[in-house]
């Protein structure tokens, strides 16, 4: 009996229409716009033509925009924008004109995109309390700003865990962000060399605090700490091989560049992060574990007999503001302190009184001056601890779903990294865990979901996916095998 294979699906020709396309915005910008209008747009339109056709350069493209995007931004209507944004929109529609063009009824495994609809799900019904509360105390468009922001962070998850298929593209995107943060990390060491930012900046007339382009030193900070993590494990992997020394020289850049930051949130989840990883590390990580809390006993044991000099102990409480707080009369040495405190104490009286489902996305700033303590009557986005400002704006439904994708996060890579033979592979998953460690600790003390870090966050989760998947079913030594999706077809490089 003769058989007859099933004719393959022709896909659609796009090229023509792509050159169609950019011929006719190229034309556009000579015609009608002023050179350096013109030069621009002509570019744009040559670079949204490789997307297209290579939609992954986009994905690549995302890594170094985020450090970068507040040198260029613009506003859509009332919503604002960078190029972030844009990439983000070119790849997806890149991406999924792929996937009709080859009529694909797969995707690859997204074992975080449950948890994420949820999360989405659970913000997106504090848009209730928006539209039922005052004019005066709501706001649509905040709310808006900041569902855009979780709405991007689950695209670029998406199109991560579908263009990175194989090692070499995983092992590309990691050499990014770590070459991304290193620069991001020289910006903020010659500001602290130089001196160049604000006087509010400067301690003691000494030291200016390290903000790089993120405008801020804990944002800064927070961002550097994402990627070093990454950065040393690579430099571990790659240590005795060409390249090596690079990655040494950049993961030294940046964690000197977090210590300029002056940022003590920073340190802090640094420090509990470094912690963790070592207790994956095995026996003798395990050994430094115990040897780092053994110190840390002796340590609080000696300040508790007070056999540490009172000037060391002194200089210590004051550096952390843990001492001697007022909220009505604070002194520069605690007003940082303080500050923290009055926004905790406000946002605590707003979600006593909106639990819920809270008082809406976004719209903390607007609701925050019915509840300021007095004398703190300040221009305020947030709560400088992302989980009570996550209960405020979306209730306990909104924390819970949140709480709900984090421990999912963790989960996912937890336990796979003991086990995972690929050195590389335990490399990108170990940076991953790092970075949702430091995210979380951090975030007890700030909201660092700014200046689009949602997008690094999200590539990170999903090269970590892939990463595992990858280690569990192919030999260590293959570079450019897509794992198992489920796709048939390759992705372009």
């Amino acid at each position: 009996m003769r058989t007859f294979a099933a004719p393959e699906p022709r896909r659609l020709p796009i090229a023509p229409l792509l050159g169609v396309l950019g011929i006719l915005a190229v034309a556009f910008a000579i015609a009608w716009l002023s050179p350096s209008y013109g030069l621009a747009v002509t570019l744009g339109a040559l670079l949204a033509a490789a997307i297209l056709r290579w939609p992954l350069l986009g994905l690549c493209l995302l890594i170094p925009s985020v450090p970068f995007q507040s040198l260029r931004s613009f506003n859509l209507g009332p919503f604002p924008a960078s190029s972030t944004e844009l990439l983000v929109g070119v790849t997806l529609v890149a991406w999924l004109l792929q996937v009709i063009m080859a009529r694909r009824r797969r995707f690859a495994p997204m074992p975080l995109l449950p948890p994420l609809l949820l999360f989405l799900t659970g913000i997106t019904l504090s848009f209730l309390a928006i539209v039922s509360a005052p004019p005066d105390q709501s706001s649509l468009v905040w709310g808006f700003k900041e569902l855009v922001k979780w709405v991007e962070l689950v695209v670029v998850y998406v199109l991560a865990c579908n263009l990175l298929t194989t090692r070499r593209q995983l092992r590309l995107a990691a050499i990014l962000i770590v070459a991304s943060t290193a620069v991001e990390a020289q910006i903020g060491l010659a500001q602290f060399v130089l001196k160049i930012g604000p006087p509010s900046f400067l301690i003691h007339h000494l030291f200016m605090r390290a903000y790089g382009t993120f405008a801020q030193p804990n944002p800064f900070a927070g961002y550097l700490n994402m990627g070093v993590l990454l950065a040393i494990a690579l430099a571990v992997v790659y240590a005795r091989q060409r390249g090596g020394r690079w990655l040494i020289l950049a993961a030294a850049m940046i964690l000197i560049a977090i210590v300029c930051s002056l940022s003590r949130s920073a340190w802090l989840a640094l420090a509990v992060a470094a912690v963790l990883l070592l207790d994956r590390g095995g026996s003798r990580s395990r050994m430094l574990v115990g040897f780092g809390v053994a110190a840390a006993v002796i340590v609080v044991w000696l300040f508790a007999i007070h056999l540490v000099p009172g000037s060391v102990s002194t200089q210590v409480i004051a550096a952390f503001d843990i001492y001697d707080v007022d909220v009505l009369h604070p002194t520069p040495a605690t007003f940082s302190a303080a500050q923290r405190l009055a926004f905790w104490i406000a946002g605590e009286n707003m979600f006593t009184s909106h639990w819920l489902l809270g008082i809406g996305m976004g719209n903390f700033g607007i609701v925050y001056p019915h509840y300021a303590v007095p004398g703190w009557n300040v221009g305020l986005d947030h709560a400088h601890d992302y989980y009570l400002n996550q209960a405020v704006e979306t209730g306990i439904v909104g924390l819970g779903t949140y709480l709900v994708f984090l421990f999912s996060a963790f989960r996912l890579l937890w336990r796979p990294l003991a086990t995972m033979r690929d050195p590389l592979l335990h490399a990108i998953v170990a940076g991953a865990l790092g970075m949702l460690i430091t995210l979380s600790v951090h975030n007890l003390l700030d909201d660092l979901y700014v200046h689009g870090t949602v997008v690094q966050i999200a590539l990170l989760l999903a090269m970590a996916g892939v990463a595992i998947r990858l280690d569990r079913s192919r030999s260590p030594s293959v570079d450019d095998v897509e794992v198992g999706s489920g796709l048939g077809d390759r992705q372009p490089a």
